[in-house]
């Protein structure tokens, strides 16, 4: 009996170091402040908002959370005024390593007419490259941003359909010259009155004849400048607008704002039907250098992201013949 139960014994002191190594393996994740554009959102609200992505994350067991109340310490330490947020990439991946870090979260609430987007993006520290990247829209309630919060948070942690189980990523990285050889299959479709010519299909899906087919590959801003294959490029902010047509002033003054959506759009819905993707143009912003203008086909949305924290889809065009 009694070398039965010193044989259990050092089973589970075997076992033990190796659980315990298990827990170390996840990855410390600084989360920040989330952040309101275009909405106003109370200061307590934003907090709160704050407190129960933390919170949400850390339930999943996937991540293991700096507490809060430390992120603000050593926020407060490196201001000589009181508590900001810390918004800005930079700030956040400096202080994410000083933290030490791997990865950190950047969220924000944008409101565009009256549907919010919440979107929340996970950036890995050692790779210096964004690793997952979700994206929900909802109404802009309290109750509701806090649903299309959860419904993050599940995306973040790969509960959803689309996001890898083995925290690898959103999207699956297949080697460039299989991205180049999907592209190449793809058909193309004439934008009527120009001598653009537009792949039919993302990048990463295949044009069958009569849709698209596969599986898309979406991009950060950086991937997605040197995504389209030889003779293509990722196409400018006003290649985008003059797709959509009907823009209004705010967007034709160079600002965000609403052109058509693509469904609704003569020219685009006769192209590519109703496509209701986001894409990311060519085009930088020139009130910050870390962002560059994305489109939405869904609603006609035409606004910056920050270039390394969100991926979009692709689509190519080139011109003919």
């Amino acid at each position: 009996m009694r070398a039965r139960f010193s044989g259990f014994l050092i089973a589970v002191a075997l076992l033990l170091p190796a659980a315990d190594q298990a827990a170390e393996r996840r990855p410390i994740v600084a989360v920040f402040d989330v952040e309101a554009k275009g909405i106003e959102l109370s200061v307590d609200l934003l907090e709160r908002l704050s407190e129960y992505l933390s919170s949400r994350l850390a339930e999943t067991g996937r991540y293991m959370v700096i507490p809060r109340d430390d992120l603000k310490k050593r926020l407060l330490g490196q201001k000589s005024e009181s508590y900001k947020q810390c918004y800005d990439s930079s700030c956040q991946i400096e202080m994410g390593r000083e933290m030490a870090a791997d990865k950190t979260i950047a969220t924000q609430v944008i409101k565009f007419g009256s549907r919010c987007m919440l979107t929340s993006t996970l950036y890995d520290l050692k790779k210096a490259a964004t690793e997952i990247a979700a994206t929900v829209r909802g109404k802009c309630g309290e109750e509701e941003i806090v649903n299309s919060l959860d419904k993050v948070v599940d995306k973040l942690s790969g509960k959803k359909d689309g996001v890898a189980q083995g925290g690898g990523g959103v999207f699956s990285k297949p080697e460039e010259k299989e991205v180049d050889k999907l592209s190449e299959r793809a058909g193309e479709v004439k934008q009527p009155g120009t001598d653009l010519y537009w792949m039919r299909c993302p990048l990463g899906q295949t044009w069958s004849g009569s849709s698209c087919q596969g599986d898309m590959i979406k991009k950060d801003w950086a991937q997605a400048i040197k995504a389209c294959p030889a003779g293509y490029w990722l196409p400018t902010r006003q290649e985008f607008l003059n797709l959509l047509g009907g823009c209004d002033e705010k967007v034709r003054g160079g600002g965000q704002g609403h052109c058509e959506s693509c469904g609704k759009s003569a020219r685009c819905s006769s192209m590519f039907r109703e496509d209701v993707k986001l894409y990311w143009s060519s085009s930088s912003y020139a009130g910050a250098s870390s962002e560059a203008w994305a489109v939405s086909f869904d609603i006609g949305l035409v606004y910056t992201n920050v270039k390394v924290y969100s991926f979009f889809n692709v689509r190519c065009v080139r011109r003919g013949p």
